[in-house]
């Protein structure tokens, strides 16, 4: 049971569920104001037991910023993000291009 339920995690079914997430992430930051989001407490973990910001702190402002063309806010808010969001659209785009040619396959027998 756990060997099957590893394989469908690795292959087209958690391909498809990857593409999912990154797409309703990515949809919901867009439609969420940054400003919004500024607003909230920190749900850092690093921040919140030592005070200290973390490489990832901002992160989720600065993608924000990001989809709303904000590219100068989302650069101060961390400059991490010109790795991270390139990263994250490049595994959404090959996880969807991979999924979209299993699906177009025959399945092994």
């Amino acid at each position: 049971m756990m060997k099957s339920l590893r394989s469908a995690l690795r292959g087209r079914t958690a391909r498809f569920w990857r593409v999912v997430a990154l797409v309703g992430g990515l949809g919901a930051l867009a439609m969420v104001p940054t400003a919004w989001l500024e607003r909230l407490p920190s749900v850092c973990l690093y921040w919140n037991l030592f005070g200290v910001h973390c490489p990832g702190c901002g992160m989720t402002r600065a993608f924000s910023a990001l989809l709303h063309g904000e590219w100068g806010q989302a650069l101060l808010y961390n400059k991490l993000v010109v790795v991270a969001f390139p990263a994250i659209i490049g595994v959404l785009v090959h996880d969807a291009a991979r999924w979209a040619q299993s699906r177009h396959q025959a399945p092994k027998t």
